[in-house]
């Protein structure tokens, strides 16, 4: 009987060691462990806070620092001490704030509770340092119980700071930009204000130290640079200010009388940037747009046929691209009054093209219209222009308020040379306008 028992004991043994291999290997010195979940109260979940500059230089947070952490432990049979250290990095102890530094947990007791903030909730501690930062704001848990880890547990949020960096940029009315429209007269320019433009210099945040500017002018040519003036000439946007005074930037007319022919200019206005301030970006954000559109009117009324004027033979003259007129465009070159071209006043505007055959330098037009009654039925507004192409296309006139009369004889200030001329006709004094004969001179 001895003998048997001897001999079970070990084979009992070997069946427990055997059960302990077949499933994993126990850490009885650290299980169970009590690991808290954490709660963050006033987040969103949202660990990541963005620090952005206003335009005042202080600073501005995408969401609150402040935050409540709960600390929740399974329910133990033992009382549990929770000691709250703040989390800081970047960000100066003293300015830190917890609600409480220890909470004590009776058994069955679960959550911790603690708030962490920033003394007057303020961050703008921050706005000094220029450069990229990045800050780290919690607390960490240190807990002594039943089943607690030896480890502290914590908590925290980053807060990500912008550089700061300061733009310059022009502001002025209708959007950074101006239209001005000029005629040209026999030489000059009839209009006689000049061509000006005002605006400010802004930056959207204050710099450290003065920011110099300059205007620079491009869209003309270099030698009439001098007639541009700015007033004030010196632009200075001193130290902690986010504007300048009022500029207000002007030229002549001189640049428009360098041909008798129409055109547009397109200006820019353009900024340079001088500064200490490493903070200020070297490059303005915008420019000003400046558009003069130069048009001609190169022709007039006049009341006599000038004795040098020759007539150019009408037997080379033919008539196409009627708008709006019925007829035939030969009636204009046949020498008979009776016949005409004709177009009510309701389907105004009426054009037509005339061709001489060859190139002529054009001193002027006679235009003769029918009346069909006693009363004038005369042309009150017209427009002229040349081609020698039938591509391009010069408007020589844009005549308003003619004299109301059957004949008009238009002059050309400045001879053109051309072999196409095209009428338009937008106004006349009448119900109808019957243009009978057309002469051309040179």
């Amino acid at each position: 009987m001895r003998i048997k028992k001897i001999f079970y004991i070990p084979v009992l043994c070997m069946g427990i060691l055997s059960s302990c291999l077949d499933d994993e290997i126990l850490d009885l010195k650290n299980f169970p462990i009590n690991q808290p979940e954490i709660l963050v109260q006033g987040s969103n979940d949202d660990n990541n806070i963005v620090a952005t500059y206003l335009s005042d230089g202080t600073l501005k947070l995408d969401a609150p620092l402040t935050r409540t952490y709960v600390f929740r432990f399974k329910a133990s049979p033992e009382d549990m001490t929770v000691n709250f250290e703040p989390i800081c990095s970047n960000i100066p102890a003293e300015k830190v704030i917890l609600s409480t530094s220890e909470v004590l947990l009776a058994a069955g007791e679960t959550d911790a509770v603690v708030t962490v903030s920033l003394k007057d909730d303020d961050f703008n501690f921050a706005a000094a340092t220029l450069e990229e930062e990045t800050y780290v704001l919690g607390v960490k848990a240190n807990v002594n119980g039943f089943n607690i880890g030896g480890e502290p547990m914590e908590s925290k949020i980053m807060i990500e700071k912008e550089a700061y960096s300061v733009a310059v940029s022009l502001h002025g009315e209708n959007q950074n930009s101006a239209s001005f429209e000029r005629t040209f007269v026999d030489g000059s320019i009839e209009e006689q204000d000049p061509i000006a433009y005002k605006f400010k210099v802004m930056l959207d945040k204050p710099a450290n130290k003065d920011v110099a500017i300059q205007i620079f002018t491009e869209g003309i040519a270099e030698k009439y640079l001098e007639n541009v003036t700015i007033i004030p000439n010196k632009i200075v946007i001193p130290a902690g200010q986010t504007s300048s005074e009022e500029v207000t930037w002007a030229i002549t007319n001189d640049f428009l009388l360098e041909d008798a022919m129409p055109a547009t200019f397109l200006i820019n206005l353009k900024l340079g940037i001088e500064t200490e301030d490493a903070t200020v970006k070297k490059e303005g954000e915008n420019s000003i747009s400046i558009t003069v559109k130069k048009k001609m009117l190169n022709m007039g009324v006049v009341d006599n046929l000038p004795q040098e004027w020759s007539m150019i033979n009408k037997e080379d003259c033919s008539v196409f691209d009627l708008l709006n007129f019925s007829g035939n465009g030969s009636v204009l070159f046949d020498s008979v009054i009776d016949a005409s071209l004709y177009c009510a006043s309701w389907y105004l505007p009426a054009s037509f093209v005339i061709d001489m055959k060859n190139l002529h330098v054009l001193k002027g037009i006679k235009i003769d219209c029918k009346s069909y009654s006693s009363d004038m039925q005369g042309i009150k507004n017209i427009k002229v222009y040349t081609s020698k192409d039938k591509i391009q296309w010069v408007e020589q006139a844009d005549l308003m308020n003619l004299p109301n009369r059957n004949e008009n004889l238009l002059e050309f200030y400045t001879g053109m040379e051309t072999r196409y001329v095209k009428l338009e006709f937008f106004a006349i004094y009448s119900y109808s306008l019957n243009v009978a004969e057309m002469s051309l001179y040179e």
